[in-house]
């Protein structure tokens, strides 16, 4: 990581697999301490009793940050999402029922 004029510059090490999982949802939690974020992959499965398909919820990453980096976490993505929107127009997001 190298500081350059008011940006970062961040390099992935060739030598590490990174692997880009698609995020079905996420599961916060928090004490004191820190916040953890489990992230939710969703996940299509054939019953092999030729039962109808079912989606499985698994928790594919966790993370936990302090939380000073949550609450920096949640400018950046704010203002990333400001950035989007400006570009692409407004993000349309869906509550499913029996969520708040």
């Amino acid at each position: 990581m190298s500081i350059q004029g008011n940006q970062i510059q961040v390099e992935v090490d060739p030598n590490i697999n990174i692997e880009i999982k698609q995020v079905g949802s996420i599961n916060m939690i928090h004490n004191p301490h820190e916040f953890q974020l489990n992230i939710i992959q969703e996940v299509l499965i054939q019953d092999e009793k030729n039962q109808p398909n079912k989606i499985v919820r698994r928790t594919v990453g966790r993370f936990s940050l302090s939380p000073a980096m949550a609450k920096q976490m949640l400018q950046v993505l704010t203002t990333n999402i400001n950035r989007f929107e400006s570009d692409y127009g407004e993000i349309v997001t869906v509550v499913p029922k029996g969520h708040k």
